[in-house]
């Protein structure tokens, strides 16, 4: 009988902590909710410098994200996280030693289905609202190619929900947020 009565409260407990509630998120727990994945082939690279590699720049536009400082905010983003793992901005960039560029998109615009088959990566974050007229899932690509070979050495992408009515203070923070997150396992300049 207690056995009973233990086996029925562990299913209870378990039946409870598998609830979810909708509920809509705060702008601290939107990129706690992240999915993230990266692919490396870095091997012993030792490079200290980058540019921008614009072929390789592409922004989905959207009129439901159609601030055109978004752009400006990733590119400074990055940069920033660059600067903070030892790599230099390089102007000419034929004597950098990687490329640099990126993909931002909303999934009606760029679908998971067409990152992975266009960019070989997938966080796999599933749909975490249903209210699309204030959130939508959001992607962003990071890629690093080398300028001698022009190879992929280092991809990541990171999926979160993006809020439309974000104050542009904290959509910085939250781009910033999203971009170290994403970069913190890139390796730092120098590294071997």
């Amino acid at each position: 009988m207690l056995v009973n009565k233990i086996v029925f409260l562990l299913l209870v407990v378990l039946a409870l902590t598998n609830c979810q509630t909708a509920q809509t998120p705060s702008k601290d727990d939107l990129l706690s909710r992240a999915a993230l994945t990266s692919i490396s082939s870095m091997g012993d690279f030792t490079g200290t410098s980058y540019s921008w590699l614009e072929k390789a720049t592409q922004y989905y536009s959207n009129p439901k994200i159609g601030d055109p400082t978004l752009q400006g905010m990733l590119q400074d983003a990055i940069s920033n996280a660059l600067s903070v793992k030892g790599y230099q901005y390089n102007n000419n960039s034929w004597e950098s030693d990687v490329f640099v560029g990126y993909v931002a998109a909303l999934e009606s615009s760029l679908s998971s289905e067409e990152i992975a088959e266009i960019y070989g990566v997938n966080p796999g974050l599933p749909e975490l609202s249903s209210d699309l007229n204030k959130y939508e899932k959001g992607t962003l690509i990071i890629h690093v190619f080398d300028t001698k070979f022009g190879q992929l050495l280092w991809r990541g992408a990171l999926q979160a929900e993006v809020q439309f009515d974000t104050e542009p203070n904290a959509r910085w923070q939250r781009v910033q947020n999203a971009v170290n997150t994403l970069l913190r396992d890139f390796p730092s300049a120098g590294a071997k």
